[in-house]
């Protein structure tokens, strides 16, 4: 059942990544309230089936109600919004077969970035990997935004280091379908310790260059998330 939840700018105040920065600086309006409405839809701002009005989010981004209107109708093009004359503007939502579909997807082309980083990754960048996952351990076992970042960062940099345009896009789009899950998988403490693990694994396979060995580590922790994603749909 669709909800309605008050909004606010505190729900809009989350840490933005370089990136993201610089996509919302010097912008249009519209292009800003698309961004920032995009980022908290991957951040778990709002939850599925959640109901989204122009005016608190007018409020909320102090962007006038057109440009609001003209971000949410992008959003919902891109399927992360649905928009009907009876129920209004509502964040999507997924069912099982769409989420076992997207796992799957997830499984394949997250394999691929890790088999190929493994070869064509920096030394650099796999000090970042592991100085994200060390970071990653330091934070507050109930912290779970804290840990919902530190993962994004953590697969976008093992993304990054594939050193493939195509592949980072095909994974870009996997990026904000995840976000009409909702909750993370994370939120559990005992997943959260075990993907750590499989996280190092991955990293010591990747610096090893072991391709082989970091795209099936890669595999595996995909569908180990997908098992705990289906405790929570079951629930």
């Amino acid at each position: 059942m669709n909800t309605i939840a008050a909004l606010s700018a505190e729900d809009f105040s989350f840490e933005l990544e370089a990136e993201e920065q610089s996509a919302i600086e010097g912008t249009s309006r519209s292009e800003f309230a698309y961004h920032m409405l995009r980022m908290a839809l991957q951040r778990g701002v709002f939850k599925p089936g959640q109901r989204l009005r122009e005016v608190e989010l007018s409020t909320a981004l102090n962007v006038s109600r057109t440009p609001i209107r003209e971000a949410l109708h992008r959003l919902a093009n891109d399927g992360l919004l649905t928009i009907s004359a009876n129920k209004g503007v509502a964040v999507a939502q997924l069912d099982i077969q769409q989420v076992m579909e997207l796992y799957t997807m997830r499984e394949i082309l997250e394999g691929a970035a890790a088999g190929l980083a493994a070869t064509r990754a920096s030394d650099m960048e796999v000090m970042l990997m592991q100085q994200l996952l060390d970071e990653d351990r330091q934070s507050a076992a109930d912290d779970y935004a804290r840990h919902a970042l530190m993962n994004r960062r953590f697969h976008r940099t093992i993304y990054q280091a594939a050193h493939n345009p195509y592949l980072l896009r095909s994974l870009d789009g996997l990026r904000d379908a995840m976000a009409l899950l909702g909750k993370t998988t994370l939120s559990d403490p005992t997943r959260w310790q075990t993907a750590l693990e499989e996280h190092q694994a991955m990293v010591d396979a990747i610096k090893n260059r072991d391709a082989s060995e970091a795209e099936k580590l890669a595999r595996s922790h995909v569908q180990n998330a997908l098992k705990e994603r289906m405790k929570q749909f079951m629930q």
